[in-house]
């Protein structure tokens, strides 16, 4: 393929060009085939070429149908699209084509004979004529396989390996990390085992590789076998496992590796399988949550839809995974015009036919969001913009209300006025018996979504998790970063925990109460058992290479204004209910009612005039005073890094 491109000087034409390569080479081993079973037949030259007249004529008979097998091997070939596979990553799928392309070609020549009076031609022949095509269609992918997987990387690897890897998992999925390894590393890496717990594996070989042991010896066989990586190549691997492999060698210099994930795989648009680094992510928190996309794919499709704060981790990867469902307008709202640039060019890059339409704005501009609902009529509003930094937000109390809670507001009004269908909240652990201003102020954002049920077209809900990994400024980030510059790593508090998620998780979840709602509703993740910080840090390290104390020191600071100990999902007077979704809880709130939006919106005017008049104290002891009067089960929790404004 590079070849062709260099002389064609285009990828496209390169591409053009290969595909009808591949069909005149089929058209050419399937007149072959052809020829040779009507030769077997008559035993070649004996009878062919010079026995009876009867038989003298099935010649002709072949000179004049040899072309239509060309071309019918060709056609079929083509409207089974076998021209455009890749070889070396054939598969059962491609044979299952393979057997059903030549078929049906065998069927329309037996069709032909019997149209042109031949009905005394040998059947014979369209049986070896079959079995030759197979063999001809189905060796050319055979031996591209064979070179690709066993005699391409033996000739790489003779004496120029020097990693040697380990793989946990003796499955599918280790028989595929044999081949990643084997065909995308460059003849650098060598594959010395296998472990695996199942008993059926062991003392097995796999491409002649041995099943070691298992998983509880890894750290053992590393040891003993000098291993430099180790891929985890069990589908979708418990996170005690990972973690407990990882800990077993932490003492030891090892790279680790794993798999992708069938979510990694982008549900099979993906060729081939890349091996990539192990992150923290993976082995912290609960087991992975996957949830059904087909209720999403069937109702944002053609819809137009609008993210605001489309910019930052959670709006950008929302906007990501909404274009993938094929809305008719993807509407990118966003504040910071770098972070709109670059969202926006992102999709534009992936989805060319999609209509993205970046939007420079401000939540708490009431004539501005007027401008963006008339002009383009959005459907589905997924707000996740909103300040979240809590220090950051003790500091500037009257910034923080002002776009956590007037902005939503704002923002929930204009999509009542303009009869949008749905409005979902991006909310915060945070909000629960909240200790800082950005919690508050979160919470009362939920209370006004609430309260907008009340008499509205429109359903509202808000969908509360935990942190977000690697979200921007979040702990991973900031561990990363001061693991890369030597260290220390800074905690808060070694006792400190925190429920986690990954922002693909996080947008699932969020997509998927956008079609369940009902209106009014809080949704919860059951995120599991929290996570202890320090432990975070250590296989922060762990995975870095380095060793604790030795490399890199952690360093306890003390809780920072506005922080827990520990954050929670669901407060004390809160009830909670199980929905058709695993792992998906939903709270109704009592601020549905009329009465309550007509109180809170008093309540929030009020504050709004206070924070407007820089009255940053006054405007605090609102917020706190409107939370206590709605929230029985929600009384404002105390902590060591509280302040006194808060």
């Amino acid at each position: 393929m590079n070849f062709l491109t260099a002389i064609l000087g285009s990828e496209r034409r390169a591409q053009r060009v290969r595909r009808l390569l591949v069909l005149l080479v089929h058209g050419a081993l399937g007149g072959l085939a052809y020829t040779l079973a009507i030769g077997l037949r008559f035993e070649w030259t004996n009878h062919f070429l010079y026995g009876s007249p009867d038989e003298a004529r099935y010649l002709v008979f072949w000179q004049n149908t040899v072309g239509l097998a060309v071309l019918v091997r060709m056609a079929t070939i083509y409207y089974f699209r076998l021209h455009k596979g890749v070889w070396r990553y054939a598969g059962m799928n491609d044979l299952l084509l393979l057997i059903k392309a030549v078929t049906l070609g065998t069927i329309i020549l037996i069709v032909t004979v019997l149209f042109t009076g031949e009905r005394a031609f040998p059947r014979a022949i369209f049986i070896n004529e079959w079995l030759l095509t197979m063999a001809f269609f189905g060796g050319l992918r055979f031996f591209r396989r064979l070179y690709s997987e066993m005699m391409y990387p033996m000739m790489r690897n003779v004496g120029t390996a020097k990693h040697k890897v380990l793989i946990v998992g003796a499955g599918s999925t280790g028989e595929m990390a044999v081949r990643a390894v084997l065909n995308d590393f460059h003849g650098q890496f060598y594959v010395v085992g296998f472990v695996d717990d199942d008993p059926a594996k062991q003392d097995l070989r796999i491409h002649d590789i041995p099943v070691l042991g298992k998983l509880s010896q890894t750290a053992e066989f590393a040891v003993d076998l000098e291993v430099s990586d180790v891929v985890f190549a069990i589908p979708n691997p418990q996170k005690k496992v990972l973690r407990d492999i990882v800990e077993a060698c932490s003492e030891l210099d090892i790279r680790f590796l794993i798999m992708p994930t069938f979510n990694e795989m982008m549900s099979g648009t993906l060729v081939r399988q890349e091996i990539r680094s192990v992150e923290v992510e993976d082995l912290l928190g609960r087991d992975p949550i996957t949830l059904d996309r087909d209720p999403v794919d069937r109702y944002l499709n053609c819809k137009r839809v609008l993210i605001s704060g489309a910019g930052g981790s959670i709006g950008s990867e929302l906007a990501r995974q909404v274009a993938g469902y094929g809305p008719a307008k993807l509407l990118l709202l966003e504040f910071s015009e770098n972070a709109l640039f670059e969202i926006h060019q992102e999709l534009r890059d992936l989805h060319p036919d999609l209509e993205v339409v970046p939007l420079i704005g401000d939540i708490k501009q009431t004539e501005a969001l007027e401008q963006i609902f008339a002009g383009h009529h959005p459907q589905v509003i997924y707000h996740a913009a909103a300040y979240k930094h809590v220090p950051l937000m003790e500091h500037y109390p009257v910034e923080c209300v002002m776009n956590n809670v007037v902005g939503t507001m704002r923002l929930a009004e204009t999509a009542i006025r303009h009869q949008a269908e749905r409005f979902i909240m991006i909310s915060t652990d945070k909000a629960v018996r909240p200790s800082s201003i950005m919690g508050a102020s979160k919470r009362l954002a939920e209370l006004v979504v609430s309260s907008r049920q009340a008499d509205s077209p429109t359903k509202f809900s808000s969908v509360r998790f935990g942190n977000v990994l690697g979200s921007s400024g979040s702990v991973v980030p900031t561990f990363r970063k001061q693991i890369a510059r030597g260290g220390p790593v800074t905690v808060t508090h070694s006792e400190m925990t925190r429920y986690f998620i990954t922002i693909r998780e996080a947008v699932e979840l969020v997509l998927q109460a956008a079609v369940n709602g009902q209106g009014g509703e809080v949704f919860v993740l059951d995120m599991g058992e929290p996570v202890k910080i320090v432990e975070l840090a250590r296989n922060m390290i762990e995975l870095s290479g380095l060793r604790e104390n030795e490399d890199i020191k952690i360093v306890f600071t003390g809780l920072r204004p506005g922080e827990k100990l520990h954050e929670e999902l669901v407060a004390c007077g809160e009830e909670v209910s199980q929905t058709e979704v695993p792992k998906i809880m939903v709270h109704q709130p009592a601020s549905r009612e009329k009465g309550s939006r007509i109180t809170i919106d008093r309540e929030i005017a009020e504050m709004e005039a206070a924070a407007l008049a820089g009255e940053q104290n006054r405007t605090v002891e609102l917020l706190w005073t409107i939370i206590r009067q709605h929230d029985t089960g929600q009384k404002r929790q105390e902590t060591p890094g509280q302040t006194s404004a808060g």
